[in-house]
């Protein structure tokens, strides 16, 4: 017999979803299991027993991040209930030129933390220097610190990435554009968007919703993509641009 294992069930013509991270997901969950038989999900997966499971954007941003988390030392130079004291001694120890200055919270207490180490010698060579630059009073701590992914592991995260949203927005009919502009003057949006057709070669486009009108640019079936024009877009001075998903119906 066919083994059937899915993260949703099918009961009297309604999906059950339990403890999916929000709507969208849901949404994308139900419209990839309607627009596919069991027969088909067999013949794609080629296996009796198929999972089906999305993952939690929050867990996709960890992912792109490019570190990991792991136990590590770093030199604590304050700890205090004054946020700007922090931010003033954090300040200090970066005109020093050092790198990765942290001021975090926790709890009612805010916390000045310098470097990302696995060897304790490291944390103690830091430790040094700032005793030596006045901060006598710096110790080691030890927790979660930052270490860097490799490029080749970088890179195998964005092309998977990459698949994963063009997989789903195949399916889901969508795709990604650089929102530009949002005003309810059509004739500023459309005059906007004549603009931007002469200083791009990506599609764009003045889209009334509502009210309000819309210049959208670029048309990618991967985030990643669009997040590039995005960057490529603020660095021309559109700073309150972001991306955004539009219906391809």
């Amino acid at each position: 017999m066919l083994r059937l294992l899915i993260v949703c069930g099918l009961f009297a013509g309604s999906f059950l979803f339990a403890q999916t991270p929000n709507e969208d997901l849901k949404k994308d969950l139900k419209s990839f299991l309607e627009n596919k038989s069991f027969p088909e999900l067999l013949n794609e997966f080629k296996q009796e027993t198929i999972q089906l499971t999305v993952t939690g954007r929050q867990e996709r941003s960890i992912a792109r991040r490019p570190y990991h988390m792991q136990d590590g030392y770093r030199c604590q130079v304050f700890a205090g209930t004054s946020l700007p004291s922090a931010e003033k001694i954090a300040n200090q120890l970066k005109a020093l030129n050092l790198d990765s200055v942290y001021v975090l919270q926790d709890e009612s207490l805010f916390k000045v933390q310098v470097g990302n180490f696995q060897q304790r010698t490291d944390a103690e060579a830091l430790l040094t220097q700032l005793q030596n630059a006045g901060y006598s009073g710096a110790w080691i701590i030890e927790g979660d610190v930052r270490v860097a992914k490799s490029e080749a592991e970088q890179q195998a995260i964005a092309e998977q990435e990459n698949k994963l949203e063009q997989q789903f927005s195949s399916e889901q009919n969508y795709y990604y554009a650089i929102q530009v502009m949002a005003t309810v003057d059509s004739e500023k949006a459309k005059q906007l968007s004549r603009d931007m057709e002469l200083r791009t070669q990506q599609p764009v486009q003045a889209a009334p919703q509502g009210s309000i009108w819309k210049v959208l640019v670029g048309k990618f079936n991967s985030r990643t993509d669009a997040e590039q024009l995005l960057r490529e877009l603020k660095k021309g001075g559109f700073n309150d641009a972001w991306v955004t998903q539009i219906s391809s119906h």
